[in-house]
């Protein structure tokens, strides 16, 4: 499901901040984003959400967040995946990736869509950015190597 542009255009940073959770609820209050968009944020940028966003709204839309990434499971490495894949290796991938760029400040990390569970072009870029700058070759694809890293 595509993300509404108001939201995607806050989580453009890299991550979803307190102010942005609150401008999320104004969206819902106003019209402009659904209850069931909203919810949705807590799935999809949950890795790029600073705590004090994620209780704003767990606590307003009467849901549970979604526990941060600890790590990829095991045999999670001893894959490959590119573009074009789709699913839910696709989606931890993504929570990896915006885990990672959250904690070193780096927006060029950034999902605007979030863990949508869909490799296109915007998991891609995150992914070279993620290899360049962990020194591993720059393929777009995700690769044991680049999982591992990741991990």
């Amino acid at each position: 499901m595509p993300v509404n542009p108001a939201i995607r255009t806050l989580a453009q940073d890299g991550r979803i901040s307190l102010r942005d959770a609150q401008d999320i609820k104004a969206g819902v209050q106003a019209g402009t984003v659904s209850q069931r968009e909203a919810k949705e944020v807590l799935e999809r940028y949950g890795e790029a959400a600073d705590q004090d966003a994620t209780t704003l709204l767990a606590d307003t839309f009467q849901t549970t967040p979604r526990a941060r990434l600890a790590g990829l499971p095991a045999g999670f490495s001893d894959q490959t995946i590119s573009m074009g894949a789709r699913g839910s290796d696709v989606a931890l991938l993504q929570r990896g990736l915006m885990g990672v760029g959250l904690n070193r400040q780096e927006q060029g990390m950034a999902l605007a869509s979030g863990a949508d569970g869909i490799f296109g072009n915007e998991t891609a870029a995150s992914l070279r950015t993620f290899q360049q700058q962990s020194g591993l070759p720059v393929t777009g694809t995700a690769d044991p190597a680049t999982l591992r890293a990741l991990n």
